[in-house]
């Protein structure tokens, strides 16, 4: 589209002693060019003479569109022939060439175009669950390709104080505010948005986040694609203003696994065949219905719900109520207690393996907590309120049969002998 109010200055290169080169100063009558409605640069037709020409964006630039990254330089020939000539060969101008013969003059027609490349705007922001900004988060965002006007940006650490979350800007007026080059529409050109260290006692968000930042059309703006996993916990809107803000979600939760284990053989000795239900926890007690019932252990001692194993807790309490033992061991007579929190993960099930912290490890490549729930075999203590003392009372009343049928036998046959 024909862009207007670009300023332009035209130098013409000249020879000055021994040397010939491209006078700094513009030539007389072709300063401050200022392009048209029809974007077309006033001065540059017919009537401009042989020579060979620099063609220089100059201030005031364009708002909202970058300046072309390189001079244009041309030549035109005695004859009138147009050429571009000495363009950057590391950013390019984009300038481009056509000719049309003009069949009522019998003359070619040369025009040059030169394209300037749109900006965009955005704000990128740090926010926890409750919208409030994060400080101390650390991002990069780098492109997919080299582009003109963008260098890769690391170490962008979301700042505290009244711009609390945001992450620093590449605008020399305002801090917070990133001015990006619109990019080419194909899916090989993108800007790649990373989280590289979360917030202290906060998780990070796993996976990349794609920008897409396009011209003035159908695909208007600023889009961004992200893994499904994260898509609530990234969002774009585009303010009044026409400056989008992007914010990125650190949740408060963590992943858990759960394995099922024999007492004293914790790292080889897995269960099978245990049933738990996870409730939350409020105000000190299980919420109903569970979060899920019938977790069941497999082979691995791991726990599965509808083939799910790992299962993302939300900062705060829990209970792990074993409703069924695996096979010779014995049902575990009270919950297992849980409290997911920015310090991390504690649990406990009252035996030693959860009280020093054995039972819990933390894999870096997953991020996924794994706690250790273990069964013992032989008798169940008794406890109050538990199945105990039933067991116990059963066992005694069996003992005393036993001891009553002895004596029986044995005065009978003390009786027989004296007879």
């Amino acid at each position: 589209a024909a862009l207007s109010g670009v300023h332009f200055d035209l130098h013409l290169k000249k020879k000055v002693g021994d040397t010939i080169a491209y006078d700094e100063t513009p030539m007389s009558g072709y300063e401050d060019l200022v392009s048209d409605e029809q974007g077309v640069i006033p001065g540059l037709d017919n009537t401009l003479p042989a020579g060979s020409y620099r063609l220089d964006e100059i201030e005031p630039y364009r708002e909202g569109y970058q300046r072309i990254p390189a001079s244009v330089y041309f030549t035109v020939s005695e004859s009138g022939v147009v050429s571009l000539d000495n363009v950057d060969t590391v950013y390019p101008s984009g300038a481009v060439l056509t000719s049309e013969l003009n069949e009522t003059t019998g003359r070619w027609e040369y025009t040059i175009n030169v394209p300037n490349v749109q900006l965009k705007k955005i704000r990128i922001r740090k926010i926890d669950d409750t919208q409030a900004g994060l400080a101390g988060a650390v991002f990069s965002l780098t492109s997919s390709k080299n582009i003109y006007g963008f260098s890769n940006m690391e170490q962008l650490v979301s700042m505290s104080g009244n711009r609390l979350g945001f992450l620093p800007g590449n605008d020399s007026s305002d801090p917070t505010l990133f001015v990006l080059p619109v990019l080419p529409e194909d899916e090989d050109t993108y800007l790649i948005l990373t989280e590289t260290t979360p917030p202290e006692n906060y998780l990070p968000l796993e996976h990349e986040i794609t920008l897409f930042l396009h011209a003035e059309g159908e695909n208007d703006g600023i889009s961004f694609e992200t893994a499904p996993e994260d898509q609530g916990k990234v969002s774009l809107e585009e303010g009044a203003d026409g400056i989008y803000i992007l914010t990125v979600n650190n949740a408060k939760q963590a992943d858990v696994s759960f394995q099922k284990v024999d007492i004293n053989f914790p790292d080889t000795e897995f269960l099978a065949g245990a049933v738990f239900d996870l409730y939350e926890v409020r105000d000190g007690a299980p919420v109903t219905p569970a979060l899920y019932t019938g977790m069941v252990s497999g082979d691995d001692g791991i726990l599965v719900y509808e083939g799910e194993t790992v299962f993302s807790l939300p900062f705060g309490d829990y209970q792990l109520v074993e409703t069924d033992a695996p096979g010779g061991y014995n049902e575990k007579e009270s919950p297992v207690f849980i409290t997911v929190s920015a310090e991390g993960i504690t649990y406990d099930e009252g035996t030693t393996l959860s009280a020093g912290g054995a039972g819990i490890s933390y894999d870096t490549s997953t991020k996924v907590f794994t706690l250790k729930i273990s069964n013992s075999t032989g008798y169940v203590l008794p406890v109050t309120g538990g199945r105990g003392p039933l067991r116990f009372i059963l066992f005694g009343i069996l003992l005393i049969t036993i001891a009553g049928a002895g004596l029986v036998w044995k005065r009978r046959s003390n009786a027989g002998s004296r007879t």
